[in-house]
Order: C-alpha cells, then sequence, then structure tokens
C-alpha cells in the first residue's frame, strides 16, 4: 500500500519549485481513502480579464486497495465525498492512475512528466482564453463560440445554439 508520504514527496518533486498551497485534506469512508487539493499560485494562477480560474490538482490514495492513488486536474475543491464525486466527473486532460504495486515508485516517476504537461497545456488554454475575450464578435459568433465549447460536434446546429443563446 502506497503511503501518503510517498504521494507527498513525488508532489513536491513533480512541481519542482513550481508555488502552491494546500487547500484541502481529508479522509472518507472512516478514513480508508484521503485526499489533497492543491492550487498553484503565484505565474500560475489564471486570469482572464479579471476574472479568476481555480484550478486544483487532486491526489486521492485508498489505504485498503479499494483504488488507485490518482492526480488529476479539476475546477472542484475537494472537501467531501459529494465533491469529491463531483471532482472526478469534471476532471480535465489529466489522470495519472497509480496501482498499489511494487512498481509503483517508478510509476512516480511519471508525476513529474503529467504536472509538466498539464502545466503547459494549462497556459496555452488560458492564453487562447484571453485571446478569444479580446476579440470583438457579434453575439451569433458568441453563441457558436460557446456553444463550441459546450456541444463540441453540433456547434452553431440546432440545440447547441439554442443552449448557447440561453447562455448568453
Amino acid at each position: 500500500i502506497i503511503q501518503n508520504s510517498a504521494i507527498w514527496e513525488a508532489m513536491h518533486k513533480a512541481l519542482n519549485g513550481v508555488p502552491f498551497e494546500v487547500v484541502t485534506a481529508g479522509s472518507l469512508g472512516d478514513c480508508r481513502k484521503t485526499f489533497l487539493s492543491i492550487r498553484l499560485t503565484g505565474e500560475q494562477s489564471s486570469f482572464v480579464r479579471g476574472d479568476e480560474f481555480k484550478d486544483y490538482l487532486t491526489f486521492i490514495n485508498s489505504f485498503d486497495g479499494s483504488s488507485q492513488v490518482r492526480l488529476y486536474g479539476s475546477n472542484t475543491r475537494v472537501v467531501c465525498q459529494n465533491t469529491l464525486n463531483l471532482s472526478l466527473s469534471d476532471k480535465g486532460f489529466i489522470d495519472l492512475k497509480i496501482k498499489h504495486t511494487s512498481g509503483a515508485a517508478v510509476a512516480f516517476d511519471r508525476m513529474a512528466e503529467t504536472v509538466q504537461s498539464y502545466l503547459q497545456t494549462k497556459e496555452h488554454a488560458y492564453s487562447d482564453l484571453k485571446a478569444l475575450s479580446e476579440r470583438a464578435m457579434s453575439a451569433e459568433t458568441a453563441e457558436n463560440v460557446l456553444a463550441g465549447f459546450v456541444f463540441e460536434k453540433e456547434a452553431g446546429k440546432g440545440r447547441a445554439a439554442n443552449q448557447g443563446a440561453k447562455m448568453l
């Protein structure tokens, strides 16, 4: 069984000087599962036109072997089982899973690559959002762009366009 201290050490190594703050930590299910949510701070904070986007890296571990160690990105800060479930449903583009096996130490080496990939992708995504926020566009174009985020395959058509118009 992987200990929380091993996850903590691997996390520090993976973040390698990137400033962060622990925003929540706790246990669930009679202490069978633990979680840790961190938020990147400093230059890693994401602002678009004055609005702050709060992205969290969440680590999950189980002491009964019921689940793998997981590292994933989400916009939800975990504080209980409900927010854990919500954060898992909105997890972003990274979801590293490490089995409780003797080879887990090797898998922890992938954590640094995963975090660096997350940071680069996050930087590009927010750069694109900032560029989009500075671009003048008609209401119809804004609806289509929004529909593309919500209903990617149906952008500009029927239900997607109607939902985009309602959101604006």
